[in-house]
């Protein structure tokens, strides 16, 4: 359940996030993440970018 949370929360900044370019995309992603409280390391942030991958690419 709490993952599912995680993933809702963060849909909408990955989908903005996409919009930028790739040179800007990991330390946005972690600015705006500290913003909401999280603490993420760069192997964290590689696990949540892929399972969303995975979750909007599933079907």
């Amino acid at each position: 359940m709490y993952t599912a949370l995680l993933i809702l929360t963060i849909e909408p900044l990955l989908l903005s996030i996409n919009a930028l370019p790739k040179s800007l995309l990991i330390p946005t992603e972690t600015r705006i993440m500290g913003s909401f409280g999280y603490i993420m390391t760069g192997q964290f942030l590689a696990f949540l970018l892929c399972k969303h991958f995975f979750i909007t690419h599933k079907q």
